[in-house]
This record gives C-alpha cells, sequence and structure tokens, in this order.
C-alpha cells in the first residue's frame, strides 16, 4: 500500500469516547493518513455507504439501532465489495470467529488496538479484501458441493491460521476420503458417485461447525480445518463423522454402504505452518487407515 496515498474510513461508533480513541490512534500513523468519516448508528451509515465509496468499514457491533452479529450481516449483505474490520468491546470469541466466517476481515478487541496493530489490520484487510475479489471471479467454490474448492481452501486456511494466532487456538485438520469412489462410478454410474459426494460434504456441513473451513479438494477428497481446545477433540471429530455416516448406512436403500477414510493432525498456529505439508501429512495417515482397512477385508475373504 502507498505510504502517501488516504485511506478512506467510514467509522461506525456510537460512544463518542471510542469514537475519539480510534480516531487518535489513526492520526498517530504518520506514514498513512486517514480521511475518516463517523456514524453513530446504523441507519445513517447505511445512507452514507449509499452516497458515497469507502477503502473500509470500522465497525462496532453493538449500535443504538443494531446488535451483535447481525449488525455485521446488514452491512456485508449490501457491501461485499468493501473490507470491514470489527471493532468491538465483546469479548466472545464465537462472536469473532462467526464474524470471519461469514465474511469479516478481522476483529480486534477495543482493548487491544494500538497504531501499529490497526494499521496493520487495515492494511492487510484491504489487501485480502483485494484478493479475494479476484479470487471470487475465478471461482473458490466447488459447484457440486458448494464447499470451498482447493485453492478456496487454501487461500481460507491462512486466514483462520492467523485469526487461530490472535485467539490462542489450537488447530486441527483431517483430510478425508471417500471409499470406494471408482467402484460406485463403474457399478452404478457417475450420477450415484455425485450423490454420494454431495452426502459427505452433507455429513461435514452438519458435523462440524459454521466457524470451521470445509473443503472439497478433488474427486474423492475433503478437507476440514478446526479450532480446537484440545487434541482430543480430533478423535470425538472424527467418530461423529463416521457415526453420522454409520447411521445413514443404516436406513439407506442404496445398494452400496458409504464409508470414509480419516487422517487427523493437530498444530499450534504459534509455530510456522505449511498449510500443503500439513495436508500432506494429514493425506499420509488418511492412506495408511485405507490400507488397513483393504488388509482387514483380504483377510476376511480368505477367511
Amino acid at each position: 500500500m502507498s505510504m502517501d496515498m488516504s485511506i478512506k474510513t467510514l467509522l461506525i461508533e456510537d460512544d463518542a469516547a471510542d469514537r475519539l480513541f480510534i480516531k487518535q490512534v489513526l492520526l498517530e500513523n504518520e506514514r498513512t493518513s486517514y480521511d475518516i468519516h463517523f456514524c453513530e448508528c446504523l441507519s445513517t451509515a447505511m445512507e452514507m455507504l449509499e452516497q458515497n465509496s469507502f477503502d473500509i468499514i470500522l465497525l462496532d457491533l453493538i449500535l443504538s439501532d443494531s446488535y451483535g452479529i447481525d449488525t455485521f450481516k446488514k452491512v456485508f449483505d449490501k457491501y461485499k465489495g468493501i473490507p470491514i474490520v470489527i471493532l468491538s468491546g465483546i469479548t466472545d470469541e464465537l462472536v469473532a470467529l462467526d464474524a470471519v466466517r461469514k465474511g469479516a476481515q478481522d476483529y480486534l478487541m477495543k482493548n487491544e488496538i494500538t497504531p501499529i496493530l490497526l494499521k496493520r489490520i487495515i492494511n492487510y484487510a484491504i489487501e485480502r479484501n483485494q484478493l479475494m475479489n479476484k479470487l471470487n471471479q475465478k471461482s473458490i467454490t466447488d459447484d457440486l458441493t458448494e464447499l470451498y474448492n482447493r485453492r478456496g481452501f487454501l487461500n481460507m486456511a491462512h486466514q483462520h491460521l492467523d485469526l487461530a494466532r490472535r485467539i490462542e487456538k489450537k488447530i486441527g485438520l483431517f483430510f478425508i476420503d471417500l471409499d470406494g469412489m471408482k467402484d460406485i462410478n463403474d457399478r452404478f454410474g457417475h450420477q450415484e458417485g455425485d450423490r454420494a459426494l454431495i452426502y459427505v460434504s452433507t455429513v461435514l456441513k452438519e458435523c462440524f461447525r459454521v466457524t470451521d473451513l470445509i473443503g472439497h479438494l478433488h474427486g474423492d477428497e475433503f478437507a476440514v480445518l478446526v479450532y480446537l481446545e484440545s487434541i482430543n477433540d480430533l478423535k470425538e471429530l472424527e467418530e461423529r463423522v463416521r457415526d453420522k455416516i454409520q447411521k445413514h448406512n443404516c436406513v439407506s436403500a442404496d445398494k452400496y454402504l458409504l464409508s470414509v477414510s480419516i487422517g487427523s493432525i493437530y498444530m499450534d498456529p504459534q509455530e510456522d505452518i505449511d498449510i500443503q505439508r500439513s495436508l500432506d501429512k494429514a493425506d499420509q495417515l488418511m492412506y495408511q487407515e485405507k490400507a488397513e482397512k483393504k488388509k482387514l477385508n483380504a483377510s476376511k475373504n480368505i477367511e
């Protein structure tokens, strides 16, 4: 971002003391100038957005005429092209995660704000938004499953890792493969294979939270990036997926049984993480399970 450019900023904040504080913080950035506009309520802000263009929106979630995540959604749904950074006193981490999942560029607690941090977040938010607009033009979702495709998953994973570092959450990564996909296609046709993929994607959406990142990487391969409280959550989430599929098999009229092989790893985002290498590692663990299944089936056939 150019040193001499002026960033046109809309600050939507109903507390006069907070408005003054954020203005002072921004003005302390000597290398970047800010053209700051203020609104005290959401209705006034929406009118201003209709009449003006802005580089970024700094948004408080608690206003006189709107509250919580709905405040963000009302702005984002109408002005998706403008990056939004949420500045709030709400300390609920799930609100922060949900806001990012729904499209916020970042989330910053007011008591964490410093001139350097706010400037960096604003710059990154504008740059990420520009990148996302380019990616959206190329499509980052899979038409069949409506999940992120490989490109979308890899790019969004970096944003999730950055947020995990800030809120000091551990990360789990799952590599999930639909067993017997080729056999389903060969015996029952590709339309049936597509139906199996859609069902697996539905299971993943039901088993994981809206704040988790789910992707259909290629063919029969899926990946999920999740925020964890402990390493024990990995096995619990694996079993949740397997149990859901098993329940489907018990009531399904399909001529085949669905199953998945899963590889999962536990990561500390405070360490240097290469997401592609992490995927490769989880992929190897998944193939170990798949190989064990084949050995078990072979021994049963011999018996």
